[in-house]
């Protein structure tokens, strides 16, 4: 799915510049967040249902009241987030075409505010969220094609929206120009792999241990198998290269296929060949670690692969070296910036326009990181977690 802006639409004379629609996969228009779209644009009204008590009882009516042109492109972005997950509910066949919006249920709709959005929403987002959703449902009532709607946030919705808040408090993204100052103020090779490997590779700290340049003799489908596809004619339209990362290495001790661009596997065979092998000079055999590609610089351990967290002392010490950077961030936040632009980039098509499902680009997140999928085929919250860095991420990089 895909919403796409209209830049000049015109409705029934009245001309309705950057309006929003909502595509299906197949390029169909799902029409009824067309009429509520072109109604948000045209009239800058939403409806809230109201009471009027009676001697007989009370009265149920809709009400209309203004809004903001920020609160209805809002309001259109929440619906086209709705339209995404039903889209992928009714691919797995619990929910019916996103083009029978009017059809589903009360409990169906209410599933998703109080299941789905808590996932990854702070409180301020599920209560827009909310309001978007019953205004929609409302305007679908106002023209007769759905009856009045029973929707609600729940005490656990709210409670997980909560505490979420406190886990925003820290930013996991860093953003480019952060990344590189701290990238030319590292004072050697090494450490600016180790930068690169975090925020090009997504690798945990532990995990730069895992880069081998062969295993007990054994080059083929090691490194140094790589470092030669890089001048040879047979690999030179090649421009990405996986490498196997050994369980050995990982979390949860499962193996994972990681890639390295070009331009990245470049830089590795230059510290190979560079400043590795200088630092290696006229030291003993049996000092040398021969099979690892990142080793220690110095100290008694010199020569030998780094330690686990050697690359998070390292970022902690270029961090607290430069001002303005967040307070608080990682080693572990370049992987997690790694993991927001990977999951922004297979949201979009070659024109940049996002295409793929949500789902779809979390599950490649997912791969690439090595985080387990849930008991229904979906990522985790653990990786779902990207939904709300990438909008972290757009505000930082002022794309929005």
């Amino acid at each position: 799915m895909k919403k796409v802006r209209l830049l000049e639409y015109e409705y029934l004379g009245t001309k309705l510049p950057n309006l929003n629609v909502i595509i299906d996969d197949e390029g169909l228009v799902v029409y009824v967040a067309l009429l509520y779209g072109i109604y948000l644009k045209k009239a800058n009204k939403v409806y809230s249902v109201k009471r009027l008590e009676r001697r007989e009882g009370y009265e149920i009516y809709l009400q209309a009241s203004q809004i903001s042109d920020s609160t209805a492109k809002s309001y259109m972005s929440c619906l086209f987030r709705f339209c995404k997950y039903v889209n992928e509910q009714s691919k797995l066949g619990k929910l019916r075409s996103v083009h029978s919006l009017y059809d589903l249920s009360n409990t169906d709709i209410n599933e998703y505010i109080n299941e789905s959005l808590p996932v990854d929403l702070g409180e301020q987002s599920l209560n827009l969220h909310f309001s978007a959703l019953r205004s929609f449902f409302n305007f679908l009532t106002f023209l007769s094609i759905k009856p009045l709607t029973d929707l609600y946030l729940s005490h656990a919705a709210r409670q997980k929206a909560r505490e979420n808040n406190a886990k925003k408090a820290k930013i996991n993204y860093i953003t480019k120009s952060e990344r590189f100052e701290l990238i030319i103020h590292c004072s050697n090779h090494r450490d600016r792999l180790l930068m690169k490997l975090g925020s090009e590779v997504g690798l945990r700290a532990s995990e730069n241990r895992g880069l081998l340049l062969s295993y007990n003799g054994e080059e083929k489908g090691y490194l140094k198998d790589l470092f030669k596809q890089l001048d040879s004619e047979e690999f030179n339209h090649k421009n990405e290269f996986g490498y196997l990362l050994s369980g050995k290495f990982t979390k949860g001790g499962k193996s994972r296929t990681i890639f390295f661009t070009r331009s990245l596997l470049r830089e590795m065979k230059e510290y190979y060949d560079g400043e590795r092998e200088q630092l290696l000079v006229g030291m003993e055999d049996d000092r040398v670690d021969s099979e690892h590609l990142l080793i220690n610089t110095k100290g008694k351990n010199k020569g030998h692969c780094i330690s686990a967290r050697l690359p998070s002392d390292v970022f902690s010490e270029y961090a607290k070296k430069l001002k303005g950077l967040p307070s608080k961030i990682s080693y572990h936040d370049l992987r997690h910036t790694f993991a927001t632009e990977l999951y922004h980039d297979e949201l979009l098509d070659d024109n940049g326009s996002e295409t793929r499902s949500e789902s779809a680009a979390l599950i490649v997140v997912a791969e690439r990181l090595g985080h387990s999928m849930g008991k229904d085929g979906y990522p985790s919250s653990v990786t779902i977690r990207y939904i709300r860095l990438r909008s972290i991420m757009q505000v930082a990089e002022g794309w929005t």
